[in-house]
Order: structure tokens, then sequence, then C-alpha cells
């Protein structure tokens, strides 16, 4: 009976682990960012994220999101650990003191299949993803 409950244990440890492999640099691709926009457009009031996901890509369009003024180009960083996707988007220069408002357009593709959070800048706020490749 010690050897069943034992052997049980084991195996319960063997079916809880996770077959999702973590990857350092999923890479990112930015399709469009925009100069600081005219405080008065109203076309989004606030601060809009909209997200797709397509096969093992997940797109994501920012609006209105402050960035730094002298900023002249935008990159991403992302990674997955655990079933966290962490995205980092990386001004060209924060040397203003200042912010504006613009627009950010990226994508991030081969993802593994899964379920995933997905956090952006370290925010708390986080976007649920299913990926079925």
């Amino acid at each position: 009976m010690k050897k069943l409950l034992i052997l049980l244990v084991i195996g319960l440890f063997f079916l809880s682990c996770d077959d999702k492999e973590d990857k350092d640099d999923l890479g990112g691709n930015v399709t469009f960012y925009s100069t600081c926009k005219n405080t008065t457009d109203t076309k989004f009031i606030g601060d809009s994220l909209i997200y797709n996901v397509s096969g093992d890509t997940l797109f994501i369009k920012k609006y209105n999101t402050f960035y730094n003024c002298c900023a002249d180009s935008i990159t991403i960083s992302s990674n997955i650990k655990d079933n966290f996707i962490n995205i980092t988007e990386i001004e060209s220069s924060t040397l203003c003191n200042c912010l504006c408002k613009r627009d950010l357009f990226y994508f991030i593709k081969d993802i593994p299949k899964g379920q995933y959070k997905v956090i952006i800048n370290h925010d708390i706020d986080t976007l649920n993803i299913n990926i079925n490749k």
C-alpha cells in the first residue's frame, strides 16, 4: 500500500509538470508608431489597447499611450516565462522631460501553443490569450 501511494505521488508530480518551454527572446516587430499627437484629437478618448490572436501571432494596437517626446523609434522585447508573455516597449530616447500621446502597433509571432497571460511594461493588468497554432 505504501509503495502504491509513493508511485501515485510520483505519477501526479510528472503529470503536473508544464511541457511549455520558456523562451528568452520572442522578439517583436513594430509595424507603426506615430509622432506626437495633437491632444485635442478625440478619435479615442484616453489610452486604448486592442489585441488580436491569429494562429501563433499576437497583434497589439495601442492608441493614445504616453511615450517620451524625444523617442524617434520604439522597439519591442518579449519573452515567455512559465505561462506569462512579458513585453517591454523600448523607447530610443528618454532624454526629454516631456511625454506625448502616440499610437503604437506591433506583433509577436511564433508563440508556442498554450494559454498565456500577457504583461506589457510590467503593468499589473494582463491580457489572457490562447494560442492554438
